[in-house]
């Protein structure tokens, strides 16, 4: 139930979330994803949706999404890189291909 309540503010403030994460200016490139991930997370802070303490539980995943990384180019694993940038992706709430089409172009990116 606890849960449900921690969520509540995103369900009954959709259209405030949408309207100022469009607003969001992103950065093109896989090299940026994390920063935009941190820029919508703190726009959500701004807008009291999450408490601000949710960033430092970000920057600790990011970290461990970054500790993963290094360690599959560590070992010349390749393989599970495909399934973390679906990862993030989905993190960031785009597809896989809104991913790919930003990456590619080299333009900014508003979602």
């Amino acid at each position: 139930m606890q849960d449900f309540e921690l969520e509540l503010p995103g369900y009954l403030n959709n259209f405030k979330i949408v309207e100022n994460l469009k607003r969001v200016l992103l950065r093109s490139g896989t090299e940026y994803i994390a920063e935009n991930l941190r820029r919508c997370y703190g726009e959500l802070v701004r807008l009291d949706i999450i408490p601000d303490g949710e960033l430092t539980i970000l920057d600790a995943w990011l970290q461990d999404v970054r500790a993963f990384r290094d360690s599959l180019a560590l070992t010349g694993q390749t393989s599970g890189l495909g399934a973390l940038g679906v990862a993030l992706a989905n993190e960031a709430c785009v597809s896989p291909t809104e991913l790919q089409a930003v990456t590619d172009d080299g333009s900014e990116w508003r979602g």
